[in-house]
């Protein structure tokens, strides 16, 4: 009888871990998107926990051209807030009516956690003037935007094949990169529209163009040859390469000026090259010349270089940074938060070792962790995650008596108690193991059948749980906040 019964059990375990890998390739399957509400500014609903979710948002006021929604949470351990995904949307032009837009979260939130949800949006609201200067000087003199200029000037000089078209992209994505992280530094109610045209390459070949005739090989430099011996001329050049050619390379062009530091240091070494370089006569008129016309070809530079800048920043980047109205909300930490234990009701049918038989029970399956049944178990990226959303503890009573005159008796009136732990082996079955309790008679008849002892009886069960948080909702706030 033992052995059939346990041959039973083996078979039933075989068909569920059968079914579960069954669902297992099921593809995955994810709820509507959550909406938030602009007319309200609130979430309609909850957002889901361990699986991917998009956020609808409705009711986009018209004078609306921008907004960036922002999810973070508070680390307890660092005392640092985390920004943990961002969302943004940009107004198409003044003939883009949107009102309604549905955007995904980069991100797959937690059960058991709080976390912060912020809005910043803002209708299309000129600088003053006031605020474009300051702005512009701001961006200016900026080093991280420098160097970024810097990069494509010197990119230019050092390839003068290079298309403009073909290093547009590259230079855009490097700005608007840039200028975004200095204007949420700047911290004032700005938001910048990233750039997708610039029609200024053309000025990095006209400012490389003038560079060139500052390298000994060709320009105004290669006169020189004009007025020395060749042996003179070859150490001359080797000259100009080493100290004046070098220094272009690593010099801050974007950030020169005219008699600042660093052009008075050019200048000096432009001079040494024509005091070393002079001819052993008193040197002609033409050689003198030469030297003037370099340092005004540098003058031309630095001009175009200001243009440049200013064209960039005032002409293309100023008109897409805007003035913002912030919206702050926060998303309460219950609309992601639920009940620390998760609770469920759990029918099963066991077999019970020690009595021999298959009682069915109801019991309460209390999880280790706040789970989500539409959610397929391969998707929890973390083993320990997994296991926790898998089992669960096991406490109920049997739904028929288990008592037996002079065998055994119900712990509670005529129930056994039940006692043990369960592994989901899919979202609604489990299989459970643990114990039966009730009270065994002492068999000895000289004591008497009155003589009772708890018996601990091992069992094996396959359950299906149905949520019942549901219904006791009642218990109170504290148990499911």
């Amino acid at each position: 009888m033992a052995s059939s019964n346990i041959r039973a059990i083996v078979c039933i375990c075989m068909i569920a871990i059968s079914s579960s890998f069954r669902a297992w390739a099921q593809p995955t399957t994810y709820s509507n998107p959550v909406e938030f509400s602009f007319a309200t500014q609130t979430f309609k609903s909850l957002l889901p926990f361990d699986k991917d979710v998009s956020i609808l948002f409705t009711g986009i006021p018209p004078e609306m051209y921008h907004f960036e929604a922002t999810f973070s949470r508070f680390n307890r351990k660092t005392k640092q807030v985390e920004l943990l995904t961002t969302i943004s949307w940009d107004r198409q032009g003044s003939q883009d009516t949107t009102k309604v837009v549905e955007r995904p979260v980069d991100y797959i939130f937690l059960p058991n956690t709080s976390y912060r949800f912020s809005l910043k949006g803002g209708g299309k609201k000129p600088l003053t003037a006031d605020q474009q200067a300051n702005l512009s000087k701001a961006l200016s003199n900026n080093k991280k935007l420098q160097k970024v200029i810097n990069n494509e000037i010197i990119t230019y000089y050092i390839t003068p094949t290079l298309s403009d078209n073909g290093s547009l992209n590259a230079f855009l994505e490097s700005v608007n990169n840039t200028v975004k992280g200095i204007i949420d530094g700047l911290d004032s109610g700005y938001s910048y529209k990233p750039i997708n045209t610039f029609d200024g390459m053309k000025k990095f070949r006209s400012i490389s163009d003038d560079m060139m005739s500052l390298s000994p090989q060709n320009g105004k430099f290669h006169e020189i040859a004009n007025y020395l011996s060749p042996d003179k001329t070859t150490n001359c050049f080797n000259l100009i390469d080493n100290s004046v050619t070098k220094k272009i390379v690593t010099l801050n062009w974007s950030g020169i000026k005219i008699k600042d530091s660093i052009y008075q240091d050019l200048m000096k070494s432009i001079d040494s090259v024509f005091i070393k370089c002079k001819p052993a006569v008193a040197p002609p008129p033409g050689y003198q010349r030469i030297d003037s016309v370099i340092k005004d070809k540098i003058d031309g530079v630095i001009a175009k270089k200001d243009d440049l800048l200013n064209t960039l920043i005032n002409d293309a980047i100023i008109p897409n940074i805007f003035l913002v109205t912030t919206l702050a909300s926060t998303y309460a930490g219950n609309l992601v938060e639920e009940a620390k234990l998760h609770i469920s009701t759990d029918e099963g049918l066991a077999y019970v070792f020690g009595m021999d038989r298959w009682p069915s029970y109801t019991a309460f399956a209390i999880s280790f962790r706040t789970i989500d049944k539409t959610v397929p178990f391969r998707d929890y990226p973390d083993f320990w995650d997994q296991m926790a959303a898998r089992s669960s503890l096991l406490i109920g009573l049997t739904n028929a008596s288990v008592n037996q005159d002079t065998i055994r008796k119900g712990l509670l009136l005529d129930r056994a108690l039940v006692l043990g732990y369960g592994f989901r082996l899919w979202p609604f079955l489990r299989i459970n193991g643990g114990s039966f309790v009730y009270y065994t008679y002492n068999v000895n008849p000289l004591i008497g059948h009155n003589r009772q002892s708890t018996k601990f009886s091992p069992f094996i069960s396959l359950s299906f749980d149905l949520d019942v948080k549901s219904l006791l909702t009642g218990i109170g706030d504290s148990i499911f906040k």
